[in-house]
C-alpha cells in the first residue's frame, strides 16, 4: 500500500471517535462536515483514480460483483428516498436528508470494495480507532465529573446537557466488541490494551445512561453465544466464551470505578423507565394502557418525591416514546404499501420516533422496510456464514464483526440515525472487518 494512502487510513482512524461528539465540525450552509470524512473522501478517490487508472476498475466491478446482492438492495432503498422527494414534495427537509443519505451510500460502498484486506494492516488501523475512542472517552468522563458534577455523560462540553449522549453510547458500543481481538496477540502488552480499552469503552457506555445501548449491548451478547452454539464449531464457541468474559469482566470493573459517579438512583429511574414503556407498547387494550399510564404516573411522582434534583431523569421518556410508537403504528395502517414520505414522520407527529425501523416503516411501508431488512439480513447471512468457518485467529474478528453488528441492528430500535453519512461509514468498517478472513 502507498505510505500516503496509509497515512490517510490511519489519520481517518485517529479521527474516527468525533463522528460520535458535536465538536470540531465544520459548519457549512447545507450543514456541517465531520474532520474523518475529509479524510475518507481522501482515501476513496485515492484507491478509484487508482483502480480506474492502472487496472481499469477490474477491482471495483470484481467486488461490486462479490456483493451484488447487498449493493442492489442498498440501492433500491435509495432509490425509493429519491422516488419519495418527487411524490411527496411538500416537505422541506426531504433534499438534505437524500443528500446525508446518498454519501452515506457512496462511502459504504466505496468501503466495503477498497478497504484493505490485509490482518495486519487491520490490527494497527483498529489500535489507533480504539485508542482514540479511549482518550476522547477518558477526556469527556473527566469533564462531565470533575467540571460539571454529572451523574450522566454526554458531549456537549461547556454545561451540562443530555444531548448527545445517545450518538455517544451508539459508537461506543459498536466499537467496543474489537477490543478482544487483541486476546489473540501472544504479548502480554495486547491483552493489557484490551482489558484497559474494553473497561473504558464498557464504562462510559453505563455512564451515559441510554438505555437503548445497555439492550442492545445484552441483547448482542446472548445472541452472539447463541449462534456460537447454534454453528457447533468448538474454536468459535471458545472465542466467543472468552471475548464475552473479556466485555463482561471489564464492564464490572468499569462500574466499580464510575459508580460513585453515575449515582445508583439515576441508574434505578432509567431501568424503571425501561419497564414502563415496554409494559405500555405490549398492552393490548385501551383499559390495559389506562392503567400503565396510571401506574406511571404514580411511579413518577413518587420518583419526583424520592431523588428531588434528579427529576430530569424520571422514568416518563421511554413511555412517551412507546406512545408515539403506537401512534405510528396507526397511521402505517392508513398507508401499508409505500408510506407517506420522507421526514413526514416529524411533519405529521412533532418529534421523531426514535427507531429507524418504526420511521422507515411509517415513512415507506412494507417496501421500504422489506428493503431495509433484506439489505441488513443478506450482511447478517455473510458475517454468520464467515464466522462459521473454524479458521483460528481470524475468529477474533469475526466474531467481534458479528457481536458489532448484531448491536447495531438491536440498537434501530430505539434511535433514529440512519440518514447519518457516518451511519454507513460504521456499518462499513464492520463488513470491511469480516473480510479480513476474504480473499480478493
Amino acid at each position: 500500500m502507498p505510505r500516503s494512502l496509509l497515512q490517510l487510513y490511519y489519520f481517518f482512524a485517529a479521527t474516527f471517535p468525533l463522528y460520535a461528539v458535536s465538536f470540531l465540525r465544520i459548519n457549512t450552509t447545507i450543514g456541517h462536515i465531520q474532520i474523518p470524512s475529509l479524510f475518507l473522501i481522501g482515501i476513496l478517490i485515492f484507491h478509484i483514480v487508482s483502480d480506474f487508472k492502472n487496472n481499469k476498475g477490474v477491482l471495483f466491478t470484481s467486488q461490486f460483483l462479490r456483493y451484488k446482492y447487498i449493493f442492489l438492495l442498498l440501492l433500491s432503498f435509495y432509490l425509493l428516498h429519491v422516488a419519495s422527494l418527487f411524490l411527496h414534495p411538500e416537505t422541506l427537509r426531504a433534499p438534505k436528508e437524500i443528500t446525508k443519505l446518498g454519501i452515506g451510500v457512496i462511502s459504504f460502498i466505496g468501503l466495503a470494495i477498497y478497504f484493505p484486506r490485509d490482518k495486519n494492516f487491520f490490527y494497527r488501523f483498529m489500535v489507533i480507532l480504539i485508542s482514540a475512542t479511549c482518550l476522547l472517552t477518558v477526556y469527556l468522563i473527566l469533564i462531565y465529573i470533575i467540571k460539571h458534577y454529572s451523574c450522566f455523560l454526554s458531549t456537549v462540553l461547556e454545561t451540562r446537557q443530555r444531548s448527545g449522549r445517545t450518538s455517544l453510547a451508539w459508537m461506543l458500543n459498536l466499537i467496543l466488541p474489537f477490543c478482544a481481538i487483541f486476546l489473540i496477540k501472544p504479548k502480554i502488552l495486547n491483552r493489557i490494551f484490551a482489558i484497559i480499552t474494553s473497561t473504558v469503552l464498557s464504562a462510559a457506555i453505563v455512564y451515559t445512561l441510554s438505555r437503548g445501548a445497555w439492550l442492545s449491548f445484552i441483547c448482542g451478547l446472548f445472541i452472539t453465544l447463541a449462534i456460537a452454539f447454534i454453528i457447533k464449531k468448538p474454536h468459535t464457541i471458545k472465542t466467543v466464551f472468552r471475548s464475552h468474559a473479556l466485555l463482561i469482566i471489564s464492564l464490572l470493573i468499569g462500574l466499580t470505578i464510575l459508580l460513585p459517579s453515575i449515582r445508583t438512583e439515576c441508574l434505578a429511574a432509567r431501568v424503571l423507565s425501561i419497564k414502563n414503556g415496554i409494559a405500555l407498547f405490549v398492552s393490548k387494550t385501551t383499559s390495559a394502557n389506562l392503567q400503565s399510564e396510571t401506574k406511571l404516573k404514580t411511579d413518577i411522582q413518587n420518583y419526583k418525591e424520592e431523588y428531588g434534583m434528579y427529576a430530569e431523569y424520571s422514568p416518563n421518556s421511554f413511555t412517551g416514546r412507546a406512545k408515539v410508537l403506537l401512534k405510528a403504528h396507526k397511521g402505517f395502517l392508513d398507508k401499508p404499501v409505500f408510506g407517506h414520505g420522507l421526514t413526514y414522520f416529524r411533519k405529521n407527529f412533532g418529534t421523531l420516533p426514535h427507531s429507524d425501523y418504526f420511521k422507515i416503516l411509517y415513512e415507506f411501508g412494507l417496501v421500504g422496510i422489506g428493503l431495509f431488512i433484506g439489505f441488513l439480513a443478506t450482511i447478517f447471512a455473510l458475517l454468520v456464514k464467515t464466522t462459521s468457518k473454524d479458521n483460528g485467529s481470524y475468529n477474533y474478528i469475526s466474531v467481534a464483526a458479528l457481536f458489532s453488528f448484531l448491536i447495531f441492528c438491536i440498537s434501530l430500535i430505539t434511535i433514529d440515525t440512519y440518514t447519518s453519512t457516518h451511519f454507513w461509514i460504521v456499518l462499513a468498517l464492520i463488513m470491511s472487518a469480516n473480510n479480513q478472513k476474504l480473499p480478493l
